[in-house]
């Protein structure tokens, strides 16, 4: 395999990883939030998670991110 058809393939890989973590941080905690409830809590349109995943959650995930 080339190197840089490779290093392409890494790359994605790694970039897939990733934002799978992003997401499993924002939904995993002592009160699991299913997928759909976070996305639906970052777009301000569930009132009852809204504060779990803004204010507690997304900050952790980007600090860890950053």
């Amino acid at each position: 395999m080339p190197t840089r058809r490779r290093a392409v393939l890494v790359l994605a890989l790694l970039t897939a990883l990733g934002i799978a973590n992003f997401a499993a941080a924002l939904a995993v905690g002592s009160i699991s939030i299913h997928p759909s409830q976070v996305l639906a809590a970052l777009l301000g349109e569930n009132v009852e998670q809204v504060s779990i995943v803004r204010d507690l959650r997304l900050p952790r995930a980007l600090a860890a991110f950053a």
